[in-house]
């Protein structure tokens, strides 16, 4: 997803108050795309904020903030999530994640099916770590 390098990147506080703004700022960037495909959309942008909100651990000095690319190309969304926060990726040991959800409940433990939401709702989803930030790109292909 190369092409979200030249998105305008909206940037945003990293406080709860700031969600409706995020999710305003999405629906504005994706009006030409199905209500289904910018539903998907949200919810994984509302979960990937909330946790670097309420989990993300702040480097000394860094600004506070979240930003958000989108691309609407051949009825597709090409999203770019990115905070300043320190290094996490989402995606590494979903595996575990999914063994653990699917066993009895009694041996589950807490947190993580954030992610598998975010993994699950988006139709490819990567992470890298640029420039002190975390990047995640997400395409979100329209389903029957």
């Amino acid at each position: 997803m190369n092409y979200l390098n030249h998105a305008v990147m909206y940037r945003f506080p990293a406080d709860m108050a700031a969600l409706p703004d995020v999710l305003q700022q999405l629906d504005n960037l994706t009006a030409q795309s199905s209500l289904a495909l910018v539903q998907r959309a949200a919810i994984v942008i509302e979960e990937l904020f909330t946790n670097s909100v309420c989990h993300g651990l702040r480097r000394a000095g860094a600004p506070a903030e979240v930003g958000l690319s989108v691309l609407q190309r051949d009825g597709a969304l090409y999203v770019r999530y990115q905070d300043s926060f320190a290094r996490f990726d989402p995606f590494q040991g979903l595996d575990d994640t999914w063994q653990a959800v699917t066993g009895p409940l009694e041996d589950r433990l807490i947190g993580g099916l954030g992610r598998l939401l975010v993994y699950g709702l988006s139709d490819s989803a990567s992470y890298s770590r640029i420039d002190g930030s975390n990047r995640i790109d997400l395409f979100f292909a329209p389903r029957v």
